[in-house]
């Protein structure tokens, strides 16, 4: 989803929507995951008895519930460390009870993702703000979906039976002429030996 990538800056929060569209739609939905890498900054901030602490970057994604009018939302914060990041979290709804995924029933939706740094309490303050750019965005889901048939499948299935019907009549075929030429073999070596054991007869003296 690259219409939520993109660096999300220290000061006012960011906030971007993308539309996505899944190849086919879902029967169900059993959940649904978040995941974002991207590479992110650490602020830093302090408090009147201690510091500095710090100051990290703090990730909402969101799906409004057409049919119901709840929300599936999810948060993450990045590392406190500054570098590379990978984040996955997964989808919880509000209200718990009655929000449903029929709005993805016809495969596509909108996920909106807020990002800024986390709430300071009035008696800390910031001294370097976090920042993060996310590099990839992807939506996972768990979910059920029919088996594509193909338009061709049975025409597939009918020529396969014609072409194993033909191979088997040409086997019977092949196995009929061996059979009768076998035959012919065997009469042939009878005769011949039928026509020895008379002439050894007949030759031979009363």
């Amino acid at each position: 989803m690259a219409e939520v990538c993109g660096p999300y800056p220290f000061g006012a929060a960011s906030e971007r929507t993308a539309s996505f569209e899944l190849d086919r739609p879902p029967i169900i939905v059993h959940g649904a995951w978040i995941r974002l890498s991207g590479f992110a900054h650490v602020g830093s901030f302090t408090c009147e008895d201690s510091g500095p602490y710090p100051f990290l970057l703090h990730f909402v994604a969101s799906m409004t519930d057409s049919a119901t009018g709840g929300e599936w939302g999810t948060s993450v914060v990045t590392p406190e460390e500054t570098g590379p990041f990978e984040l996955t979290a997964g989808f919880e709804p509000t209200p718990p009870v009655g929000t449903t995924w029929e709005f993805v029933a016809d495969g596509s939706a909108e996920l909106m993702l807020w990002g800024g740094p986390l709430l300071l309490v009035t008696v800390c303050w910031p001294i370097t703000y976090p920042d993060a750019v996310v590099d990839q965005a992807t939506l996972l889901l768990d979910a059920e979906f029919a088996t594509p048939v193909e338009s061709n499948t049975w025409g597939r299935i009918k020529a396969l039976f014609r072409q194993q019907t033909r191979d088997t009549h040409r086997a019977a075929a092949i196995l009929r002429e061996d059979t009768k030429a076998h035959r012919q073999t065997g009469q042939a070596a009878l005769t011949s030996s039928k026509g020895r054991n008379l002439s050894l007869w007949r030759r031979t003296p009363p």
